[in-house]
């Protein structure tokens, strides 16, 4: 099993902030006080094995792979949606 991910720290918020953008919705992120299972203050993700193992780097930013993510689903939601208009059966 391999960690894929930047290598670079991104905090909760930053990582709201971008999707927000890219998404263009007009919504304001709720804060809500830290809980006791919070205790983990920061986390960010090893790829060193995935380097070696794979000789892997990323090569798009946290915010380019999810704009391409966005992208995608966007065109796969359509996709679905054009299918289920066109494939009504007789009648409906």
């Amino acid at each position: 099993m391999f960690n894929v991910g930047t290598g670079i720290e991104t905090r909760v918020n930053q990582l709201a902030e971008i999707l927000i953008r890219i998404v263009g919705a007009r919504v304001t992120p709720e804060r809500v006080n830290r809980r006791d299972v919070d205790n983990i203050r920061r986390r960010v993700v090893n790829i060193e094995k995935t380097r070696r193992a794979l000789r892997w780097v990323p090569e798009v930013t946290l915010e380019e792979g999810l704009r391409r993510t966005v992208e995608w689903q966007t065109r796969k939601t359509a996709e679905r949606e054009g299918a289920r208009t066109t494939l009504r059966p007789p009648g409906a």
